[in-house]
């Protein structure tokens, strides 16, 4: 395969995984919404009120505008990633996807950040117009106040990414070894791509919460009651106890779950195609 056969390959990756982002953010916009809801207050909030009062796509034109560059960026940085520094010897390949992950994830949530504060704001109905909310954000806290928050953010998602991806790719290497000793081949079916991209996810989801919780406290204050991420997280430890720090946790994973059966199986459906005609 050349270069630019690969760079092709790349462009390809991207592009899927940015149609795929645009879609799996508007099926499961609805209950992200609700879990920013509920992460952002220090009080109790009954799941069934709060969703028969919600108003399922406020401040989605935000995340519409931002999902097919974010997720095109990531998959171009992770897949570009991965090809450089399988060029370095001895790197373990657990390690390059561990490193390709975290360098995709800064460059993506970069973009991102103005895009999901205006979000969450949207979100938790300090405006009723995304223009009034652009314009709080930058009055309150200048250019600086779209990327509150963004420490926290890439302390959520780095791990995120190097959890999920070595998680994905042992369930499909171990997969494929079995396929090879059944059928000859190691091809992943729909179902088996569904399956390894979905359990990844949940685990990544889980497991990073805590930090999605203090991101989205911080994201959507006004009054700044929180002055940085520490503070965040000591008072969200005083004022709602360790429990706190899992507050919509099943409002993270289900979405993540199903955000990460599409996303891989648009992934590896693409390479099969790619690779049946064109290789």
């Amino acid at each position: 395969m050349s270069i630019q056969d690969k760079q092709t390959n790349v462009l390809v990756c991207g592009f899927a995984g940015g149609l795929s982002g645009i879609v799996v953010d508007f099926v499961i916009y609805p209950l992200e919404s609700i879990k920013t809801q509920i992460q952002a207050t220090t009080q109790r909030i009954d799941f069934k009120e709060k969703a028969a009062k919600n108003h399922n796509y406020k401040g989605f034109s935000a995340q519409f505008v931002s999902s097919f560059p974010f997720a095109f960026i990531y998959f171009y940085t992770y897949e570009k990633s991965k090809q450089i520094l399988q060029l370095i010897n001895n790197l373990n390949n657990n390690v390059q996807h561990m490193i390709a992950a975290a360098l995709s994830e800064i460059l993506a949530n970069i973009f991102r950040s103005p895009f999901e504060v205006v979000k969450q704001q949207q979100q938790v109905g300090w405006d009723k117009q995304i223009l009034h909310t652009i314009k709080s954000v930058y009055n309150l806290k200048g250019i600086q106040g779209f990327y509150a928050g963004f420490g926290t953010m890439i302390l959520r998602d780095i791990p995120f990414s190097m959890i999920q991806l070595p998680v994905y790719d042992l369930l499909k290497q171990n997969r494929q070894q079995k396929k090879i000793q059944e059928t000859k081949q190691k091809t992943l079916s729909f179902s088996e791509s569904c399956f390894c991209g979905g359990t990844a996810a949940a685990l990544a989801s889980f497991c990073t919460t805590p930090m999605d919780v203090l991101k989205s406290k911080l994201m959507t204050q006004r009054d700044n009651y929180y002055k940085g991420f520490i503070d965040v997280f000591q008072k969200t430890i005083q004022d709602e106890g360790p429990r706190g720090l899992f507050k919509g946790v099943l409002y993270r994973v289900l979405p993540f779950s199903f955000t990460g059966t599409i996303f891989f199986t648009v992934y590896e459906q693409t390479q099969n195609i790619i690779n049946r005609n064109f290789y």
